[in-house]
């Protein structure tokens, strides 16, 4: 069998290869419900590192629990010896990637077992499009040691193009055949330009930044709640700085397109942020993110480009001031994915489809 996996820095989702569709699997998570994903997060046990939903069982409090670990993968330097920090304690990256493999491909495994699937795993892996040979080196040899075929590695903005022909392939025409792949997730922010052809897809150029992201965006909030509640200059201890950024991500990922405010608990007690305000403040990461893109365009104006649309991947653009910003910026030839989160695995199980 044979699946997609986006190696999220915040979410990490797989797709399998099903007779020409590409479901997300369902994974369980610690309470026995379905969810689409898991999370990219690792925590001790004792001397067991546990990721996902396992390691979230032990609660948002627990110190040894850190987020988007992967982000130290982009570090110049990085090799499987640098070490990671879980509260007082560290472990060899290589050996934390490792756990991490181990969990995921026990997900698909399960997700085999549930429809009686026997056949050996084929996977396909994400990748930044900036990664370095390190990270792409340590990505791999994770997954191969976790007992799974790796049949690739395909930068992210390339797996969201393959989903963006697959469904808007009426763009697409002899003068119009690039495609723009804006990519905000988690932890990083990823741009390419894709030239198609047929079913070939040719990376023409691809730019990023390897901090910004929706850990940013949460970031702020929490800043922007502590100077609401007047306690900006509290000093906050790591365990009561999590919790407090938890709460941010939480009603952040709740906003829609009609909200006009946001409340986030601030050491026990609600604080409303009016949604201006934190607009205000993540402003200039999106304007960033946009700038580092735009040289891609090739041209002051989209309409004088070959771009027939720039594709919104990634589960920050989920947030409504990406698309908002983009669409004021390029125009209607902007188009969102309808799970942007999950965009980039579906455009991995395309590419891993023998067919």
């Amino acid at each position: 069998m044979r699946f997609g996996i986006d190696v999220g820095t915040t979410r990490t989702i797989a797709a399998v290869v099903d007779r020409g569709n590409y479901p997300v699997v369902t994974i369980e998570d610690y309470l026995g419900d379905a969810q689409d994903y898991i999370p990219s997060v690792v925590a001790l046990d004792g001397d067991d590192i546990l990721v996902g939903w396992n390691a979230l069982r032990l609660g948002p409090d627990e110190p040894t629990l850190i987020r988007s670990f992967k982000r130290i993968m982009s570090q110049p330097a990085v090799t499987g010896d640098t070490p990671v920090a879980l509260g007082d304690n560290t472990r060899p990256l290589a050996e934390v990637l490792r756990a991490y493999a181990d969990t995921v491909v026990t997900a698909l495994r399960a997700f085999q077992a549930s429809i009686n699937d026997t056949t050996d795993i084929e996977v396909v892996l994400g990748i930044p499009a900036n990664a370095h040979s390190a990270q792409r080196l340590l990505t791999l040899s994770a997954f191969s040691e976790a007992g799974v075929t790796v049949k690739g590695l395909i930068n992210e903005p390339s797996a969201a193009a393959f989903e963006y022909t697959h469904r808007h392939a009426n763009t697409l025409n002899s003068k119009r055949s690039d495609i723009l792949i804006y990519d905000l997730g988690g932890g990083t922010f990823d741009s390419s330009l894709i030239r198609v052809d047929g079913k070939d897809h040719e990376v023409i150029g691809s730019v990023g930044v390897s901090h910004l992201g929706g850990d940013d965006f949460d970031e702020l909030l929490a800043q922007a709640a502590l100077k609401v509640a007047g306690r900006h200059d509290d000093a906050f201890g790591a365990r009561a700085k999590k919790t407090l950024v938890d709460e941010a991500r939480t009603a952040k990922e709740a906003l829609v397109p009609q909200s006009r405010r946001l409340v986030v608990e601030v050491a026990g007690k609600d604080t409303t942020i009016p949604i201006n305000d934190f607009y205000d403040a993540i402003t200039p990461l999106i304007e960033q993110s946009l700038d580092v893109m735009e040289p891609l365009i090739g041209s002051d104006d989209l309409r004088d480009s070959e771009v027939a649309g720039i594709y919104l991947v990634g589960g920050a653009t989920a947030l409504p001031l990406v698309p908002r910003m983009l669409r004021e910026r390029f125009g209607r030839r902007v188009h969102r994915s309808p799970f942007p989160a999950g965009s980039t695995a579906v455009g991995l199980a395309i590419a891993a489809d023998p067919t």
